[in-house]
């Protein structure tokens, strides 16, 4: 760790500079700060009244009961993908993740640009997949919620929150990437998204015996096929950001191996970490490729000091100019200034978590929960454990993670893109969002620095939640 408190501002931090960014051009990537309009109260209020009339005529809708009626009675829902909007320029994102697909489907449909899933060859490709759901929740969050405040915080509809999760809550899905993308629709009002469901090798392709040359030929492949469909989708839409709160290292090879490899080819360490390799030149080095993409990646947590090229992390601690790889930290107040800061090392050993710590080396930034996880209920009104859940999302877990963080620190550097860019590089982004790595400590919630603040009424919703 550096220099204790470093509250030097470098050019980056005046406004009306140029020294520390790119110069603008005409190019579309290069547009930002586009406003949208907020909902009228009135017209929230009444959707309000409109959803709680529907939630009064709803029973308990509950997923084991054959035939349900009435409000509880199963619908299809189905998604069109979209052209791009112009106020999400320099704001569209690639989400990679698992079961995304009811909150695209119906809370933000009007904000996605298309859903998509690899083939069993890996490429990926627009998917006709349906959801299916109580016709309560298709009509309060596709019909009312999604078609007329689709950019409107999810904490305006906090007043029926309790009364949808009690009446419809069990029925839907809680994975993984609902948690995130609920997440960075909530924070980034004008941002679009293309959703990509997560690959997963077929079992042929995790089972790749030492002796199978063949195998790793057909695995790499198969990553090619991955990386460049998502490069064709990323080019087409002008994507500018890609969200991974996952990583691949020793641990999960190993994991996949024990659920996948029983009774098949067992393969070695040794050929664990050719696959690893490949998964490093043959997927993350095409997307690092991408010098106006940025990726945020959910960091690694480890039970070792890691170092460089750590062999059991051998991607989460490469060097990938485009990758800000998300660490966080939890206390109620940092105290940290707007531009962040740095804690030397005793102070900082002891306000990480064990695994943060020992992975820092191998960690860009380290973002503030604003709750301490060794006493979870003593900041309940932080901003990030309560206006995370996004009515028909997930809620935000008891325990923050590094997956949760990754969503805030790419929504961080929307913001400062917006407000001291924009960058022309990722690289420039990343070094304007950590003062080039000095300030790897960052708090923006304490400090409102996303833009469901600066162009929307987030302070507001919150203020009226807390009160209560």
């Amino acid at each position: 760790m550096r220099v204790s408190w470093l509250w030097i501002f470098c050019c980056m931090f005046a406004s009306g500079t140029t020294s520390c960014q790119s110069l603008v051009n005409n190019d579309e990537n290069n547009t930002v700060n586009q406003v949208v309009e907020t909902a009228p109260q009135d017209d929230i209020d009444a959707a309000i009244r409109e959803i709680k009339q529907i939630l009064s005529q709803t029973d308990i809708c509950r997923s084991d009961v054959e035939n349900p009626t009435g409000y509880c009675e199963l619908e299809e829902v189905t998604f069109t993908p979209r052209p791009p909007s112009p106020t999400s320029v320099g704001q569209r994102i690639l989400v990679i993740d698992v079961g995304m697909q009811e909150t695209a489907f119906t809370r933000y449909k009007k904000r996605v640009i298309d859903i998509i899933e690899p083939d069993q060859n890996g490429n990926y490709q627009t998917t006709a997949k349906k959801v299916v759901m109580p016709k309560a929740a298709r009509t309060i969050l596709s019909d009312i919620i999604g078609e007329h405040f689709p950019r409107v915080s999810a904490l305006a509809f906090q007043p029926i929150k309790g009364s949808f999760v009690q009446k419809i809550g069990s029925t839907l899905s809680l994975y993984h990437g609902e948690t995130i993308f609920s997440v960075l629709a909530d924070y980034n009002p004008n941002a679009e998204f293309i959703i990509a469901q997560k690959f997963i090798e077929p079992p042929d392709l995790q089972c790749i015996a030492d002796d199978d040359v063949s195998g790793l030929i057909r695995y790499a492949q198969y990553l090619d096929n991955i990386s460049n469909s998502l490069i064709y989708y990323i080019r087409l839409h002008r994507i500018n950001f890609i969200n991974l709160s996952f990583g691949h290292a020793m641990r999960n090879m190993r994991e996949g191996r024990a659920n996948s490899c029983i009774g098949k080819a067992w393969p070695s360490d040794q050929q664990l970490a050719k696959m690893l390799k490949l998964l490093k030149e043959h997927f993350y080095e095409p997307l690092s490729n991408l010098r106006n993409v940025t990726v945020v990646q959910a960091s690694p947590s480890s039970d070792h000091e890691l170092i460089f090229n750590d062999s059991e992390y051998p991607i989460d601690c490469a060097d990938f100019s485009n990758r800000i790889r998300v660490g966080y930290f939890g206390v109620a107040d940092s105290k940290l200034p707007p531009v962040g800061g740095e804690w030397e090392n005793p102070q900082a050993k002891q306000i990480l978590p064990s695994g943060q710590w020992k992975a820092r080396r191998c960690i860009d930034i380290f973002l503030n929960s604003g709750v301490d996880d060794t006493e979870p209920f003593s900041e309940g009104t932080s901003p990030f454990r309560l206006s995370t859940y996004g009515l028909g999302g997930a809620s935000m877990r008891l325990s923050f993670s590094t997956s949760w963080a990754a969503p805030f620190a790419l929504s961080y550097l929307i913001y400062v893109n917006n407000t001291q860019g924009p960058f022309q590089t990722a690289q420039a982004l990343i070094n304007a969002a950590t003062a080039y790595h000095l300030y790897s400590f960052q708090d923006p919630a304490r400090h409102h620095q996303f833009e469901t603040y600066r162009i929307g009424e987030r302070a507001e919703y919150e203020r009226k939640v807390f009160s209560k």
